[in-house]
């Protein structure tokens, strides 16, 4: 993954950049029944990456969401997502004589998510799925003298399925995910200056599906 952060700092900007590993695990809980065109799908995650110093920085993530779908022929579908987010962004805070990280601190996003997937299937065993989600803030908990955020993300993915039972499908894919928040830092001459954090990167996937009704 890629990390990017531009701290204000003196009518001048901080940049912390770096590549890492970073990985999310993800537990979700649904309903959609086999005959049912709406439904709802909840989903919990945490995430770590490994900063510039070898240190894990952990944040976390949810999801509620609604979802309508519909079969287009007996070997495609799409399903349409809506509903909340809550999402964290974890942003480099700079010393002050701005030369170096003296810590890491959280930007907490709440805000509404839209997407899409496209379900394709070959036979009875195999199929693929694309996806599309937009997240777009409307409320931040951000850090201290942080102004005026606007969070925005963007992710992409292709996954290949293979259903193992009638009850348990499993999937692997790529996706492409960008976070970023954007915002103004209040400088100790109480001017305005804008800065911005972004965790960018691509992702491999792997999904397990179990169905109990």
């Amino acid at each position: 993954v890629n990390y990017f952060s531009e701290e204000p700092f003196n009518m001048q900007s901080a940049i912390v950049r770096f590549n890492t590993l970073s990985g999310t695990g993800r537990l979700g809980i649904g309903y959609l029944g086999s005959k049912k065109e709406t439904g709802f799908l909840g989903l919990f995650d945490i995430s770590g990456m490994i900063n510039q110093r070898g240190q894990n920085i952990l944040f976390g993530s949810a999801e509620l969401l609604s979802n309508y779908r519909s079969e287009l022929t007996d070997r495609d579908e799409v399903r349409l997502f809506g509903g909340l987010f809550y999402r964290q962004i974890p942003f480099s805070r700079i010393d002050v004589n701005g030369t170096s990280i003296e810590n890491y601190e959280m930007f907490s996003n709440i805000g509404v998510l839209l997407g899409a997937d496209y379900w394709y299937s070959f036979g009875a065993k195999f199929g693929v799925q694309s996806h599309i989600r937009y997240l777009h803030g409307f409320y931040t908990q951000a850090p201290a003298a942080i102004l005026q955020t606007q969070f925005n993300g963007l992710q992409l993915g292709l996954l290949v399925s293979r259903r193992l039972s009638d009850r348990q499908v499993g999937a692997i894919g790529l996706a492409y995910r960008q976070d970023q928040v954007e915002f103004k830092k209040i400088l100790s001459s109480h001017d305005l200056q804008a800065g911005r954090v972004q965790l960018s990167g691509f992702f491999i996937n792997f999904i397990y599906e179990h169905g109990f009704f």
